[in-house]
């Protein structure tokens, strides 16, 4: 077969680029410089009030939904090669867990 019949053939599949990467920067920027100036590590530390079932119940939570979007973007994206497109099909329940842990955390 010649590759003037089917030109598709020989050409590889181009892997897209990110089109929103200064966004998501931008927003790593902005939480680091709110965590930092409203003071929210000196408080979780010092502040004997905040210590408890809720406290704690939210911590959990909110790294689970943590570890679930590192595992998602730097395990499968980074390391392993995987699209943004396929993670719903690889992983179908990763999304809805981790928002309703994020939710949830949120809530208490």
């Amino acid at each position: 077969m010649n590759t003037l019949d089917n030109p598709t053939a020989t050409m590889s599949p181009v892997k897209p680029k990110p089109k929103r990467k200064l966004d998501n920067v931008l927003w790593v920027i902005l939480a680091v410089f709110t965590l930092y100036y409203s003071d929210f590590v000196t408080v979780l530390l010092y502040y004997p009030d905040i210590r408890g079932v809720f406290f704690n119940l939210a911590s959990i939570l909110g790294s689970t939904a943590l570890l679930i979007c590192a595992h998602c973007v730097l395990w499968s994206g980074y390391f392993k090669g995987v699209a943004l497109d396929t993670w719903e099909k690889l992983y179908p329940l990763g999304v809805p867990i981790a928002t309703a842990t994020t939710l949830a955390s949120g809530v208490w």
